[in-house]
């Protein structure tokens, strides 16, 4: 008898865990933003029709970023679907373009005309009233590159000539490219992705630590380029009175919101910190849950992305050839690095940095390129679970005994071990 495959799959499960995420990512986000949304329209309709015209509106709520974020959750969601049905091994001939047309959208942002300037940063680049952030797209495009890198000069990856300082160059150029617009924080999750995949794909410990210490320098310098950078780091690491009313605002107000909603919160759109935190429904959404949640909620959410790890991690493990496991493993360093980083700061464990937090903070160019990132990892799921199904299959027609598979399975693991310490 045939065996069926199950329908609780791994595909399935981060499936129901994304969307599980998204609609409390849409919940919060309209929670967070309907009083700011009305602010903004109430002075528009002042500005242009004059106070007299809000004498007979009475609306305080306002559903413009909720309208906004669930356009761009459907559009990612159908992005999520194509890369669902593209079978990933065909991404490593499209990695070289991916990785142009990613550059080419990064340099768009410092050409007037078309760059987008929010709070002094050229970080985003106009399409008609929307908006795109290229430094996503970057991400993804140089872990589908990287990968393919590590996969097809993998007899190369040791050396210093001829591995290390190729890989090194490209990641370079890219974050030299972000820091500059400037996006420090960005840049620096792109290059902690990167190398934690060099370290996957067996380059040599002594290599990483040179580079690490080589660019921990420059990551200073580029810190010093920007005052408020500076600024920011003083406040967190010298919490004064003086510093909590400057750049130390944002994280004395997160905190305040954190330990406001106790165990269970205060209950769906009654947080009071949303009037006083300016990033309030994007990089600082999960102090406003923890507000009105509480404990229980914020624990849940968190959980939730603690499967979604897990089943990356897994398929990472399991993926049927080592592009796959690179490429598994570069998407959940990219999720795992950007949850933590602004959980850190939102709960004061590092300093005040404009990260977005996956599937839930607001904003387009994050949720697409994520969802698209996350249907790569659900077809490479897909394989897995295929790759399962053979050994029952061969277990039912006798086609393999005890003694095959377990010769097959010690002839598995020295191949892995021989190609992730490049033996």
């Amino acid at each position: 008898m045939k065996n069926a495959p199950t329908a609780f799959n791994t595909p399935f499960r981060i499936l129901a865990i994304t969307l599980l995420l998204a609609a409390i990512g849409l919940v919060m986000v309209y929670s967070a933003s309907a009083t700011e949304a009305a602010k903004k329209r109430r002075r528009a309709i002042a500005r242009t029709q004059g106070v007299e015209a809000l004498a007979d509106d009475h609306s305080y709520h306002d559903a413009r970023f909720l309208a906004k974020q669930a356009f761009w959750l459907a559009f990612g969601l159908g992005a999520m679907f194509l890369a669902y049905r593209t079978d990933y091994r065909v991404l490593k001939d499209w990695g070289p373009y991916l990785l142009g047309i990613s550059f080419f959208l990064l340099l768009l942002v410092f050409v007037p005309g078309i760059r987008k300037v929010i709070n002094g940063h050229h970080r985003w680049i106009g399409i008609g009233p929307m908006s795109f952030q290229p430094s996503e797209l970057a991400k993804i495009a140089l872990i589908v590159y990287m990968a393919r890198m590590l996969t097809d000069h993998h007899d190369k990856i040791r050396s210093l000539l001829h591995g290390v300082l190729p890989a090194l160059g490209v990641t370079s150029v890219f974050a030299l490219v972000i820091i500059v617009e400037p996006d420090i924080g960005a840049a620096a999750v792109i290059t902690a992705v990167v190398f934690l995949m060099w370290f996957i794909g067996g380059m040599r410990i002594l290599h990483l630590a040179g580079l690490v210490l080589a660019l921990l320098p420059a990551f200073g310098a580029a810190l010093f380029m920007f005052r408020d950078r500076i600024e920011r780091l003083t406040a967190f690491v010298f919490p004064t009175a003086e510093t909590a009313m400057g750049k130390g605002y944002q994280l004395m107000q997160s905190l305040i919101a954190v330990g406001s909603g106790g165990a269970t919160g205060v209950g769906m759109g009654n947080s009071m910190q949303k009037y006083f935190l300016t990033e309030q429904f994007s990089d600082f959404i999960f102090a406003i849950l923890c507000e009105e949640l509480g404990l229980v909620g914020s624990i849940l959410v968190v959980a939730l992305f603690f499967l979604l790890l897990w089943e990356g991690w897994r398929i990472a493990l399991r993926a049927p050839d080592f592009y796959g496991t690179l490429l598994a493993s570069g998407i959940t360093l990219m999720l795992s690095v950007s949850i933590a980083l602004n959980l850190m700061v939102v709960l004061g464990l590092a300093p005040t940095k404009g990260l977005a937090l996956p599937l839930v903070s607001y904003g387009g160019s994050n949720l697409v390129t994520t969802l698209f990132s996350i249907g790569i990892l659900m077809n490479i799921g897909k394989y897995v679970e295929r790759q399962r199904e053979i050994v029952p299959s061969l277990r039912a027609g006798g086609g393999e005994t005890r003694g095959d598979r377990g010769r097959r399975g010690m002839l598995r693991r020295r191949k892995t071990r021989a190609t992730v310490f490049g033996m």
